[in-house]
């Protein structure tokens, strides 16, 4: 399609139409018809309320290495899954719980659209309108949207996956580009871990790579595998330095509550295995049907849980463009000559591609051999991993039609009518699953609000806990908005400890005041001894002792307290400073470069 067509200002145009569509799709759910919101934002609005705590004492640059927020005190900084550092918890400061959830979910669709769409322009040099199509694949794919339905906020940093991937193919080969679009990559894949998507991170990354084995065969002998290879390997380096400190101190927690007491579900028909994949990728998901054929299940699946959409429109071009070839007997041609390294690329990829539906295929021996897996192991569920497939599928379908002359005729026609059937599409979604969502977020509203007045000092005051009609203690939704009024749920709601905090350790903790003394303890938690027991003397679950009165005083009072790390930790703590003080230089010399730019073009403009 020729560039005239469209040009740089309809795409801007055509962008935020879908954007102004997206909110329109997505915003009535914050909340809901019935004031009510996804049930896992009784997890991350209590995170982020905390997080604007802790900040209003300490200031914003402070690192908040512990909450006494929940279950009577937990590790933050250390807690893989914390949204501390995401942007919904930095425009918390500035807006609403409600707004700052908006806003996050409207800038990172953007954002979405805006690299894939650069991803294919600049690295695969498709036309603008082809660009567009994937753009809007991406924007809307339903694991994104449909999961911030339910309260994973912490999923925004999917929709920079595209970012990555142009940063490492980037056509800068020289020393100074590779290291700095490395570093950027890293810094990005930093942020995703840091903002609390953690256990994202592996498909992610194999996404990326799939990628650029795709990247490396379609411009086969003009791209290098080894610069590939080479910036990927330096954007993970780059991140785990930077994330380095969370990690360390995550591992440790994480070795001392391991979680490894759920069973890994999957499907033991192949047949099933591959009709729910193509049903959750390419049309809707149907959570009955799907967990009728899940063996090994813990707990029924909710449909968020099998949302990876992206239309059926890719699949509808991929399926033409297999015709295609088939029909032109053209695949040697389109593959060009195929040698040993080509073959070798090839099988890398197809293997990457079927990661997900073997790490899903279930079989006693292979179940037992999954649960030996480091990060494996520790799941409830891997079906999250088909969310590698949406970019690459929508990557796939993008250059098939751009490449095969049948469909490149006609990709205006496809193009214009594949963006309408996408926006159809997803405002008639049926969503009665998200729309019976039932977690109310007015605690926390009203918290932040009160909070706002000058005098306001956050300060847990007592352990609560409900009880039901037998006497036992309950496991409510919501529980941990309760901060919002100065208490620390018993049983609070983390899942390091298991869904139903299967590996929580209350020992003396109940409810009533934290400073109370018995037997030498305080009715609080020292959240250290859950990291690092063996250095602060104590086991994981132990309380403050009486000695140590100040200490808990002042975490209650979300303020931070000394406590002992390990050689580890410090020496973790040391290259992150010093890597993020090497990545504002690096910002600050870019930023420079750019205002240098901008000026001369100022001046040579001004003397024409």
């Amino acid at each position: 399609m020729p560039e005239k067509v469209i040009s740089k200002r309809d795409v801007f145009i055509v962008c935020t139409i879908l954007l102004v569509v997206h909110a329109y799709i997505y915003y009535r759910f914050y909340p809901n018809r019935f004031h009510l919101m996804g049930h896992d934002f009784s997890y991350s609005f209590p995170d982020i309320f905390d997080g604007y705590y802790w900040h209003r004492v300490n200031g914003f640059f402070s690192i908040p290495w512990f909450t006494p927020s929940f279950c009577g005190g937990l590790p933050k900084f250390f807690t893989p899954q914390t949204e501390h550092f995401s942007l919904a918890q930095f425009l918390l400061f500035f807006f609403g719980p409600i707004a700052s959830t908006k806003i996050t979910l409207t800038l990172f669709a953007g954002l979405g659209f805006s690299g894939f769409y650069l991803l294919l322009r600049k690295v695969f040099y498709v036309s603008r309108g082809t660009a567009v199509l994937g753009g809007t694949l991406f924007l809307f794919n339903t694991f994104y949207s449909h999961a911030f339905i339910v309260g994973h906020i912490n999923y925004h940093g999917f929709m920079l996956l595209p970012f990555i991937a142009l940063l490492i193919l980037g056509s800068d080969k020289t020393g100074w580009g590779i290291l700095k679009d490395s570093a950027l990559a890293g810094f990005i894949i930093a942020y995703i871990y840091y903002s609390g998507m953690s256990q994202f991170l592996p498909p992610i990354m194999l996404s990326v790579f799939g990628i650029g084995l795709i990247y490396i065969l379609v411009f086969w002998g003009k791209a290098s595998f080894n610069t590939f290879a080479v910036k990927f390997f330096l954007a993970s380096f780059f991140s785990i330095i930077l994330a380095s400190p969370s990690i360390i101190g995550a591992l440790s927690f994480l070795k001392n509550f391991p979680r490894e007491f759920y069973h890994l579900p999957g499907i033991p028909n192949m047949v099933d295995l591959l009709g729910l994949l193509i049903r959750t990728v390419f049309w809707i998901p149907d959570e009955i049907s799907a967990n009728a054929i899940i063996a090994n299940s813990n707990f029924l699946v909710g449909r968020h849980e099998f949302e990876f959409g992206v239309t059926f429109i890719p699949l509808l071009i991929i399926l033409l463009g297999c015709f295609w070839f088939l029909r032109f007997n053209s695949i040697r041609s389109g593959l060009g000559q195929f040698n040993l390294n080509k073959s070798l690329t090839v099988l890398s990829l197809l293997s990457l591609l079927s990661l997900p539906i073997i790490l899903n295929f279930y079989s006693p021996s292979w179940n037992s051999f999954l649960k030996t897996i480091p990060i494996i192991k520790t799941s409830s569920t891997l079906i999250r991993w088909f969310s590698l497939y949406i970019p690459i599928v929508i990557l796939l379908s993008a250059l098939m039609l751009e490449k095969i002359p049948f469909l490149k005729r006609h990709n205006m026609t496809i193009i214009s009518l594949g963006i309408i059937i996408i926006v159809v599409f997803n405002i008639s979604l049926e969503r009665k699953f998200y729309y019976k969502q039932y977690y109310d977020p007015n605690p926390i509203i009203k918290g932040y609000q009160e909070s706002k007045k000058a005098r306001f000092k956050p300060r847990v005051k007592e352990i609560y806990q409900v009880f039901n009609a037998q006497g036992k203690p309950a496991g409510v939704l919501g529980r941990n908005n309760f901060l919002a009024s100065g208490y620390s749920y018993l049983l609070c709601y983390e899942p390091i400890f298991g869904y139903s905090l299967e590996d929580f350790r209350p020992k003396s903790l109940k409810p009533g005041p934290v400073l109370a003394e018995a037997d030498g303890l305080l009715n609080i938690k020292n959240p250290a001894c859950y990291v690092y027991p063996k250095e602060n003397s104590c086991s994981p679950g132990d309380h403050f002792r009486a000695d140590q009165m100040e200490e808990a005083r002042a975490f209650v009072s979300y303020k931070n307290f000394p406590f002992k790390i390990p050689v580890r930790q410090k020496v973790a703590n040391v290259l992150a400073s010093m890597m993020l003080a090497a990545y504002l230089a690096l910002f600050g010399y870019l930023f420079a470069g750019f205002i240098l730019k901008y000026v001369r073009k100022k001046q040579n403009s001004s003397s024409r």
